[in-house]
C-alpha cells in the first residue's frame, strides 16, 4: 500500500526540482527524503526520479504516480474537512512560504500564537529562497 506521506514528498520534490530543496521546505534532511523516495520506488516497483544536472526530473512512472498523488492528496483533504464539519471541529489548512532568515524570529512565533488561537488550523511552512518565492 502506498504511503501518503511519501506521495507528498514526491509532489514536493517535483515542485521544488531537487531533493535538497524539497527537504528544506519539509524541514527534513535530504537523506530522510531520499530514503522515503527509495521506499516509494520499491513500493511501486519503478524508478520515479532521474538525475537532470543538479536537479531531478520525474520519469514517466513518476509523472503517472504524481497525477494520482494529486488526486489522492486532494481527496484526503476533502475527507478531513468533511469529518471536521460533521464533528463541528471546523478546520482548515494553509501553506505559508517564508525566507529562511524569517523562520526563527518571525514565522515560528507567529505560528505558535496562531496555533494557540486556532488549534484546528493546520499550517505547512515551505522554506524557500527569494527566487523560489517569486516563481
Amino acid at each position: 500500500m502506498l504511503d501518503v506521506r511519501r506521495l507528498y514528498m514526491l509532489k514536493t520534490v517535483a515542485a521544488r526540482g531537487s531533493i535538497t530543496a524539497a527537504a528544506r521546505s519539509l524541514a527534513l534532511t535530504a537523506g530522510a527524503v531520499s530514503q522515503q523516495l527509495a521506499a516509494l520506488r520499491n513500493d511501486v516497483g519503478a524508478d520515479l526520479l532521474r538525475p537532470d544536472g543538479r536537479t531531478v526530473a520525474l520519469t514517466e512512472a513518476g509523472r503517472v504516480l504524481l497525477e494520482h498523488a494529486d488526486r489522492i492528496l486532494a481527496a484526503m483533504e476533502e475527507a478531513e474537512s468533511a469529518v471536521a464539519a460533521v464533528t463541528g471541529a471546523v478546520g482548515a489548512t494553509a501553506t505559508l512560504a517564508a525566507l529562511p532568515s524569517t523562520v526563527t524570529r518571525i514565522v515560528a512565533p507567529a505560528l505558535t500564537a496562531l496555533g494557540s488561537c486556532h488549534p484546528q488550523l493546520a499550517v505547512t511552512c515551505l522554506i524557500a529562497d527569494q527566487a523560489q518565492l517569486l516563481t
